[in-house]
Protein backbone atom coordinates (compact mmCIF):
# COMPACT_ATOMS: atom_id res chain seq x y z
CA UNK A 1 0.00 0.00 0.00
CA UNK A 2 1.30 3.35 -1.01
CA UNK A 3 2.62 6.30 1.36
CA UNK A 4 0.21 8.44 -0.26
CA UNK A 5 -2.92 6.94 0.88
CA UNK A 6 -1.62 7.51 4.75
CA UNK A 7 -0.42 11.00 3.70
CA UNK A 8 -3.01 13.15 5.76
CA UNK A 9 -3.93 16.17 3.98
CA UNK A 10 -8.39 15.91 4.49
CA UNK A 11 -9.80 18.01 7.26
CA UNK A 12 -11.22 16.40 10.06
CA UNK A 13 -14.38 15.05 9.77
CA UNK A 14 -16.90 15.74 12.65
CA UNK A 15 -16.81 12.68 13.48
CA UNK A 16 -12.93 12.55 14.59
CA UNK A 17 -13.42 16.05 16.39
CA UNK A 18 -15.73 14.54 18.50
CA UNK A 19 -13.31 11.79 19.44
CA UNK A 20 -10.46 14.37 20.07
CA UNK A 21 -12.76 16.60 21.74
CA UNK A 22 -13.46 13.72 24.59
CA UNK A 23 -10.08 12.54 24.42
CA UNK A 24 -8.89 16.12 25.61
CA UNK A 25 -7.87 17.96 22.30
CA UNK A 26 -8.98 21.13 22.31
CA UNK A 27 -7.34 24.61 21.41
CA UNK A 28 -6.39 26.44 24.15
CA UNK A 29 -4.27 28.90 25.20
CA UNK A 30 -2.18 29.66 28.25
CA UNK A 31 -1.57 33.10 27.49
CA UNK A 32 -5.39 33.76 27.02
CA UNK A 33 -5.53 32.55 31.07
CA UNK A 34 -2.48 34.79 31.91
CA UNK A 35 -4.15 38.24 30.11
CA UNK A 36 -7.59 36.88 32.36
CA UNK A 37 -5.33 36.83 35.25
CA UNK A 38 -3.93 39.80 34.87
CA UNK A 39 -6.80 41.49 34.23
CA UNK A 40 -8.65 40.21 37.29
CA UNK A 41 -5.83 40.90 39.28
CA UNK A 42 -6.13 44.70 37.92
CA UNK A 43 -9.52 44.85 38.15
CA UNK A 44 -9.37 44.03 42.17
CA UNK A 45 -6.96 46.49 42.76
CA UNK A 46 -8.60 49.28 41.03
CA UNK A 47 -12.02 48.61 42.46
CA UNK A 48 -10.86 47.26 46.22
CA UNK A 49 -8.03 49.37 46.78
CA UNK A 50 -9.51 51.35 49.40
CA UNK A 51 -10.84 47.96 50.85
CA UNK A 52 -8.12 46.32 51.09
CA UNK A 53 -6.00 49.27 52.47
CA UNK A 54 -8.64 49.68 55.35
CA UNK A 55 -8.34 46.06 56.15
CA UNK A 56 -4.19 45.98 55.94
CA UNK A 57 -4.91 49.35 58.60
CA UNK A 58 -6.74 47.51 61.00
CA UNK A 59 -4.87 44.42 60.72
CA UNK A 60 -1.47 46.07 61.57
CA UNK A 61 -3.30 48.41 64.22
CA UNK A 62 -4.92 45.24 66.17
CA UNK A 63 -1.62 43.42 65.63
CA UNK A 64 0.34 46.25 66.93
CA UNK A 65 -1.78 47.05 70.05
CA UNK A 66 -2.24 43.69 71.70
CA UNK A 67 0.98 43.09 73.85
CA UNK A 68 3.54 39.72 74.66
CA UNK A 69 2.95 39.88 78.48
CA UNK A 70 1.23 37.55 80.28
CA UNK A 71 1.16 34.99 77.16
CA UNK A 72 1.59 31.70 79.60
CA UNK A 73 -1.95 32.57 81.65
CA UNK A 74 -5.52 31.52 80.58
CA UNK A 75 -6.82 34.73 80.17
CA UNK A 76 -3.81 36.13 77.83
CA UNK A 77 -4.17 32.53 75.94
CA UNK A 78 -7.25 32.94 75.35
CA UNK A 79 -6.91 36.37 74.01
CA UNK A 80 -4.25 35.06 71.83
CA UNK A 81 -6.38 32.65 70.27
CA UNK A 82 -9.11 35.14 69.46
CA UNK A 83 -6.65 37.29 68.32
CA UNK A 84 -5.55 34.66 65.70
CA UNK A 85 -9.45 33.96 64.89
CA UNK A 86 -10.13 37.77 64.18
CA UNK A 87 -6.66 38.07 61.97
CA UNK A 88 -7.59 34.81 59.76
CA UNK A 89 -10.81 36.53 59.12
CA UNK A 90 -9.40 39.69 58.20
CA UNK A 91 -7.04 38.18 55.76
CA UNK A 92 -10.33 36.46 54.29
CA UNK A 93 -11.68 39.49 53.88
CA UNK A 94 -8.75 40.68 52.09
CA UNK A 95 -8.01 37.72 50.14
CA UNK A 96 -11.16 35.88 49.60
CA UNK A 97 -12.80 38.52 46.70
CA UNK A 98 -9.41 38.41 45.23
CA UNK A 99 -8.79 34.62 44.85
CA UNK A 100 -12.35 34.36 43.89
CA UNK A 101 -12.25 36.60 40.96
CA UNK A 102 -9.29 35.23 39.59
CA UNK A 103 -10.88 31.68 39.76
CA UNK A 104 -13.91 32.70 37.80
CA UNK A 105 -11.24 34.55 34.93
CA UNK A 106 -9.67 30.86 34.79
CA UNK A 107 -13.21 29.66 34.30
CA UNK A 108 -14.23 32.43 31.84
CA UNK A 109 -10.98 31.86 30.21
CA UNK A 110 -11.78 27.84 29.64
CA UNK A 111 -15.39 28.73 28.43
CA UNK A 112 -14.27 31.49 25.71
CA UNK A 113 -11.71 29.11 24.23
CA UNK A 114 -13.60 25.64 24.39
CA UNK A 115 -17.13 25.90 25.99
CA UNK A 116 -17.88 23.48 28.88
CA UNK A 117 -15.76 20.74 28.51
CA UNK A 118 -15.76 17.34 31.26
CA UNK A 119 -14.03 14.34 30.78
CA UNK A 120 -11.72 11.98 32.77
CA UNK A 121 -10.07 10.50 29.25
CA UNK A 122 -7.59 12.81 29.56
CA UNK A 123 -6.46 11.38 32.83
CA UNK A 124 -6.07 7.83 31.64
CA UNK A 125 -2.66 6.29 31.50
CA UNK A 126 -1.20 6.10 27.88
CA UNK A 127 2.05 4.18 27.49
CA UNK A 128 3.25 6.36 24.56
CA UNK A 129 3.26 9.17 26.89
CA UNK A 130 6.31 7.41 28.43
CA UNK A 131 7.71 6.79 25.12
CA UNK A 132 11.36 7.95 24.46
CA UNK A 133 10.79 8.59 20.72
CA UNK A 134 7.56 10.43 20.97
CA UNK A 135 9.38 12.26 23.44
CA UNK A 136 11.92 13.59 21.27
CA UNK A 137 9.44 14.00 18.71
CA UNK A 138 7.61 16.64 20.02
CA UNK A 139 10.11 18.05 21.29
CA UNK A 140 11.90 18.80 18.36
CA UNK A 141 8.79 19.44 16.25
CA UNK A 142 7.76 22.41 14.51
CA UNK A 143 5.55 23.11 17.25
CA UNK A 144 8.31 23.11 19.55
CA UNK A 145 9.87 25.32 17.37
CA UNK A 146 7.15 27.83 16.68
CA UNK A 147 6.26 27.85 20.80
CA UNK A 148 10.26 28.55 21.23
CA UNK A 149 10.30 30.91 18.88
CA UNK A 150 6.91 33.17 20.17
CA UNK A 151 8.20 32.85 24.03
CA UNK A 152 11.28 34.72 22.83
CA UNK A 153 9.48 37.27 21.27
CA UNK A 154 6.94 37.42 24.26
CA UNK A 155 9.77 38.42 26.54
CA UNK A 156 11.20 40.62 24.23
CA UNK A 157 8.34 42.29 23.31
CA UNK A 158 7.72 42.75 27.55
CA UNK A 159 11.04 43.72 28.43
CA UNK A 160 10.72 46.68 25.40
CA UNK A 161 7.09 47.79 26.58
CA UNK A 162 8.21 47.85 30.05
CA UNK A 163 10.97 49.86 29.47
CA UNK A 164 9.61 52.40 27.57
CA UNK A 165 6.55 53.03 30.03
CA UNK A 166 8.83 53.26 33.13
CA UNK A 167 11.16 55.53 30.96
CA UNK A 168 7.94 57.89 30.68
CA UNK A 169 6.98 58.15 34.25
CA UNK A 170 10.70 58.70 35.56
CA UNK A 171 9.84 62.22 36.59
CA UNK A 172 6.60 61.20 38.27
CA UNK A 173 9.23 58.64 39.77
CA UNK A 174 11.36 60.86 41.11
CA UNK A 175 8.73 63.08 42.55
CA UNK A 176 7.25 60.30 44.72
CA UNK A 177 9.65 60.50 47.96
CA UNK A 178 8.05 64.37 48.31
CA UNK A 179 4.35 63.69 48.13
CA UNK A 180 2.61 63.27 51.30
CA UNK A 181 1.96 59.91 52.45
CA UNK A 182 -1.60 60.33 52.00
CA UNK A 183 -1.12 60.99 48.46
CA UNK A 184 2.03 58.34 47.72
CA UNK A 185 -0.63 55.41 47.46
CA UNK A 186 -2.49 56.89 44.99
CA UNK A 187 0.34 58.09 42.74
CA UNK A 188 1.66 55.00 43.15
CA UNK A 189 -1.31 52.80 41.93
CA UNK A 190 -1.91 55.22 39.11
CA UNK A 191 1.76 54.28 37.78
CA UNK A 192 1.20 50.96 38.38
CA UNK A 193 -2.44 51.01 36.44
CA UNK A 194 -0.78 52.66 33.63
CA UNK A 195 2.33 50.07 32.95
CA UNK A 196 -0.60 47.35 33.74
CA UNK A 197 -2.64 48.85 31.23
CA UNK A 198 0.00 48.79 28.52
CA UNK A 199 0.86 45.27 29.27
CA UNK A 200 -2.04 43.64 29.70
CA UNK A 201 -3.40 44.95 26.15
CA UNK A 202 0.27 43.66 24.89
CA UNK A 203 -0.38 40.35 26.18
CA UNK A 204 -3.46 40.27 24.73
CA UNK A 205 -2.60 40.78 21.23
CA UNK A 206 -0.56 37.68 21.67
CA UNK A 207 -2.44 35.71 23.46
CA UNK A 208 -5.16 35.88 20.14
CA UNK A 209 -1.76 35.07 18.25
CA UNK A 210 -1.25 32.11 19.88
CA UNK A 211 -4.63 30.69 20.00
CA UNK A 212 -4.84 31.28 15.97
CA UNK A 213 -1.29 29.02 16.64
CA UNK A 214 -2.90 26.47 18.44
CA UNK A 215 -5.91 25.86 16.59
CA UNK A 216 -3.84 25.85 13.40
CA UNK A 217 -1.18 23.22 14.61
CA UNK A 218 -4.67 21.22 16.17
CA UNK A 219 -6.07 21.09 12.74
CA UNK A 220 -3.10 20.22 11.37
CA UNK A 221 -2.61 17.07 13.92
CA UNK A 222 -6.05 15.70 13.27
CA UNK A 223 -5.69 16.14 9.54
CA UNK A 224 -6.90 12.60 7.60
CA UNK A 225 -5.26 10.72 5.08
CA UNK A 226 -7.74 8.91 2.70
CA UNK A 227 -7.39 5.62 3.87
CA UNK A 228 -8.61 6.98 7.12
CA UNK A 229 -11.44 8.60 5.62
CA UNK A 230 -12.30 5.40 3.95
CA UNK A 231 -12.18 3.07 7.21
CA UNK A 232 -14.03 5.78 8.97
CA UNK A 233 -16.89 5.78 6.79
CA UNK A 234 -16.77 1.65 7.14
CA UNK A 235 -16.70 1.41 10.53
CA UNK A 236 -19.48 4.22 10.96
CA UNK A 237 -21.80 2.65 8.12
CA UNK A 238 -20.39 -1.04 7.18
CA UNK A 239 -19.05 -2.44 4.71
CA UNK A 240 -20.81 -2.72 0.92
CA UNK A 241 -21.56 -5.66 1.55
CA UNK A 242 -23.67 -5.09 5.09
CA UNK A 243 -25.43 -1.62 3.41
CA UNK A 244 -26.90 -3.59 0.70
CA UNK A 245 -27.85 -6.24 2.85
CA UNK A 246 -29.39 -3.63 5.79
CA UNK A 247 -31.02 -2.31 2.44
CA UNK A 248 -32.55 -5.83 1.02
CA UNK A 249 -33.95 -6.57 4.53
CA UNK A 250 -35.81 -2.92 4.58
CA UNK A 251 -39.30 -3.51 2.99
CA UNK A 252 -40.39 -0.33 1.09
CA UNK A 253 -44.01 0.49 1.84
CA UNK A 254 -46.52 0.46 -0.41
CA UNK A 255 -46.27 4.54 -1.64
CA UNK A 256 -42.82 4.52 -1.35
CA UNK A 257 -42.41 1.78 -4.40
CA UNK A 258 -44.93 3.32 -6.40
CA UNK A 259 -43.00 6.84 -5.99
CA UNK A 260 -39.93 5.27 -7.50
CA UNK A 261 -41.21 3.59 -10.40
CA UNK A 262 -43.24 6.55 -11.34
CA UNK A 263 -40.13 8.31 -11.26
CA UNK A 264 -38.07 5.63 -13.16
CA UNK A 265 -37.21 5.76 -16.48
CA UNK A 266 -35.74 2.04 -16.69
CA UNK A 267 -35.45 -1.40 -15.17
CA UNK A 268 -32.57 -4.04 -14.80
CA UNK A 269 -33.51 -6.97 -14.04
CA UNK A 270 -31.37 -10.51 -12.76
CA UNK A 271 -33.52 -13.58 -13.98
CA UNK A 272 -30.37 -16.10 -13.54
CA UNK A 273 -31.96 -19.70 -14.65
CA UNK A 274 -34.97 -19.79 -13.66
CA UNK A 275 -38.47 -19.70 -16.15
CA UNK A 276 -39.20 -16.26 -17.50
CA UNK A 277 -42.74 -16.70 -15.46
CA UNK A 278 -41.20 -17.13 -12.14
CA UNK A 279 -40.07 -13.80 -12.64
CA UNK A 280 -36.50 -12.17 -11.94
CA UNK A 281 -34.66 -13.05 -8.12
CA UNK A 282 -33.16 -9.22 -8.64
CA UNK A 283 -34.75 -6.03 -9.86
CA UNK A 284 -33.01 -2.34 -9.74
CA UNK A 285 -34.80 0.93 -10.84
CA UNK A 286 -32.96 3.71 -11.94
CA UNK A 287 -33.83 7.39 -13.24
CA UNK A 288 -32.18 9.19 -15.75
CA UNK A 289 -33.72 11.76 -17.83
CA UNK A 290 -32.22 11.81 -21.44
CA UNK A 291 -33.29 15.58 -22.10
CA UNK A 292 -31.22 16.86 -19.21
CA UNK A 293 -28.03 13.81 -19.48
CA UNK A 294 -28.13 14.20 -15.63
CA UNK A 295 -26.49 11.39 -13.83
CA UNK A 296 -28.58 8.30 -13.31
CA UNK A 297 -29.42 7.79 -9.75
CA UNK A 298 -30.63 3.97 -7.77
CA UNK A 299 -34.59 4.88 -7.01
CA UNK A 300 -35.43 1.10 -5.88
CA UNK A 301 -33.93 -2.47 -5.20
CA UNK A 302 -35.29 -6.10 -4.51
CA UNK A 303 -34.77 -9.59 -4.43
CA UNK A 304 -37.37 -12.02 -4.51
CA UNK A 305 -41.07 -11.17 -3.95
CA UNK A 306 -39.92 -7.36 -4.26
CA UNK A 307 -38.13 -8.10 -7.20
CA UNK A 308 -40.95 -9.51 -8.96
CA UNK A 309 -43.32 -6.35 -7.39
CA UNK A 310 -40.84 -4.11 -9.24
CA UNK A 311 -40.82 -6.27 -12.72
CA UNK A 312 -44.65 -6.34 -12.74
CA UNK A 313 -45.04 -2.58 -12.04
CA UNK A 314 -42.59 -1.49 -14.61
CA UNK A 315 -44.45 -3.82 -17.28
CA UNK A 316 -47.70 -1.90 -16.26
CA UNK A 317 -45.72 1.86 -16.81
CA UNK A 318 -44.28 0.49 -20.00
CA UNK A 319 -41.05 1.18 -18.75
CA UNK A 320 -37.90 -0.15 -20.77
CA UNK A 321 -36.85 -3.64 -18.71
CA UNK A 322 -33.36 -5.25 -19.87
CA UNK A 323 -32.35 -8.57 -18.15
CA UNK A 324 -28.81 -8.27 -17.67
CA UNK A 325 -27.81 -10.53 -15.06
CA UNK A 326 -23.79 -9.52 -14.12
CA UNK A 327 -24.38 -5.48 -14.95
CA UNK A 328 -28.00 -5.64 -12.35
CA UNK A 329 -26.02 -7.79 -9.59
CA UNK A 330 -22.68 -4.95 -9.77
CA UNK A 331 -25.40 -1.76 -9.59
CA UNK A 332 -27.04 -3.56 -6.23
CA UNK A 333 -23.58 -4.38 -4.38
CA UNK A 334 -22.41 -0.64 -5.01
CA UNK A 335 -25.09 1.53 -5.22
CA UNK A 336 -26.98 2.05 -2.06
CA UNK A 337 -30.94 3.38 -2.53
CA UNK A 338 -31.33 6.81 -3.89
CA UNK A 339 -27.61 6.98 -4.32
CA UNK A 340 -25.96 8.06 -7.71
CA UNK A 341 -24.44 5.23 -10.16
CA UNK A 342 -20.29 5.63 -9.84
CA UNK A 343 -18.84 6.88 -12.86
CA UNK A 344 -17.00 3.49 -13.17
CA UNK A 345 -20.23 1.68 -14.09
CA UNK A 346 -21.28 4.26 -16.69
CA UNK A 347 -19.47 2.64 -19.86
CA UNK A 348 -21.64 -0.69 -19.12
CA UNK A 349 -24.99 1.29 -19.37
CA UNK A 350 -23.71 3.49 -22.34
CA UNK A 351 -25.91 1.26 -24.62
CA UNK A 352 -28.45 1.15 -22.13
CA UNK A 353 -29.81 4.88 -21.53
CA UNK A 354 -29.55 4.88 -25.65
CA UNK A 355 -32.42 2.37 -25.73
CA UNK A 356 -33.93 3.76 -23.00
CA UNK A 357 -34.33 7.48 -24.62
CA UNK A 358 -35.48 5.90 -27.81
CA UNK A 359 -38.36 4.31 -25.82
CA UNK A 360 -39.14 7.30 -24.15
CA UNK A 361 -39.32 9.53 -27.57
CA UNK A 362 -41.94 6.61 -28.48
CA UNK A 363 -44.06 6.88 -24.89
CA UNK A 364 -47.44 6.99 -25.47
CA UNK A 365 -48.80 10.49 -23.62
CA UNK A 366 -51.93 8.27 -22.36
CA UNK A 367 -50.22 5.95 -19.76
CA UNK A 368 -50.40 9.16 -17.59
CA UNK A 369 -53.82 7.72 -16.62
CA UNK A 370 -52.37 4.24 -16.08
CA UNK A 371 -49.53 6.11 -13.85
CA UNK A 372 -52.31 7.43 -11.79
CA UNK A 373 -54.38 4.43 -10.97
CA UNK A 374 -51.06 2.45 -10.32
CA UNK A 375 -50.56 4.95 -7.60
CA UNK A 376 -53.59 4.82 -6.31
CA UNK A 377 -53.63 1.45 -5.97
CA UNK A 378 -50.53 1.11 -4.66
CA UNK A 379 -51.74 3.45 -1.75
CA UNK A 380 -54.37 1.28 -0.65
Amino acid sequence: MSDELYHATEPATPFRRRQARRAGQLPRSAELNSVLVLLAGLVILVALCPTIFAQLKAFTVQMLSSGPSGLHSPASLDQTLALLRQSAWRFLLIAGPACLTIAVAVLLSGLLQSGFFFSVEPLAFKLDRLSLTQGFKRIFSARSAARLIFDIAKVLLVALVTFLSIRAILPDLARLPALPAQLLLGATGRLVLGLGLRLIILLAVLAAFDYLMVRHFLKRDLRMSSQQLRQEQRDLEGSPLTQQRRSSLASPSPARLAAAILQADLVLIDSGSQPSSAGPRLAIALQHRSETAGPVRLLIKGRGALARRIHILAHQRRLAIFNYPELTRALARAVPVNHYVPLRLYPQLADLLKQTSTVQKHFDPSTSNRQRSLTADLAT
